[in-house]
């Protein structure tokens, strides 16, 4: 009698730790679910910062919002491969451009995108 109420006591035994294991790990995933929508939410809103910096590139805050995130070695590569990619296609449509004015704010831009990669290259 005594063995048998000694298998039932570890069984019940058990059973708790299981449940109290299974408690465990799922607050502990809804926790990182909470970490990992936080950290997209924060991602998200430094792409869209940098969008706005990318896209305007003589703007007085640009070059500050570029290197603020460009120097983060979690983002430069991508930071960094947006920033040539833009480059580029700006340096295109300058060689194509037949207007003075519009040649000298194109120039503008491939100055002011040439500084912010020197400048998160350098970092």
């Amino acid at each position: 009698m005594k063995l048998v109420t000694t298998s039932i006591v570890a069984g019940i035994v058990a059973s708790i730790l299981s449940i109290i294991t299974l408690l465990v790990l799922t607050l502990d995933t809804d926790s990182k679910i909470d970490n990992n929508k936080l950290e997209q939410q924060v991602i998200g809103q430094m792409v869209q910062h940098l969008d706005v910096a990318i896209n305007s590139p003589t703007d007085k805050n640009a070059l500050q919002t570029i290197v603020k995130f460009g120097t983060d070695s979690r983002y430069y590569l991508m930071i960094r491969g947006w920033l040539v990619q833009k480059l580029n296609g700006i340096e295109s449509r300058l060689q194509a451009q037949q207007s003075q004015a519009k040649k000298a704010a194109l120039s503008a831009e491939v100055d002011a995108l040439k500084e912010a990669i020197r400048a998160i290259d350098l970092e």
